[in-house]
């Protein structure tokens, strides 16, 4: 038996256990890349930027800040997942 056989017979004998680790782990992945898109896209910075500098400032910090919280929630969601046997 194979390493890969091995993970996806425990997969499936354990769904789950697997299906909220699978779905949280998605769920965390998807919400960093969409305020990291928001954080680095340049069109969406230029306009930011196009209203005032004060306005604009606060607005990155405010996505950094809040792309931060998503980091410790998500690592935190994903460690529950991992201790809670269903």
């Amino acid at each position: 038996m194979s390493f890969r056989q091995f993970v996806i017979n425990n997969v499936r004998r354990n769904p789950k256990v697997y299906g909220p680790y699978f779905f949280t782990s998605f769920f965390a992945v998807m919400m960093f890349f969409t305020y990291a898109l928001l954080i680095f896209h340049p069109e969406f910075k230029s306009n930011i930027d196009s209203s005032s500098d004060t306005m604009s400032y606060f607005a990155m910090i405010g996505f950094q800040i809040s792309q931060v919280i998503i980091v410790i929630f998500s690592a935190f969601a994903i460690f529950f997942t991992l201790l809670v046997r269903f």
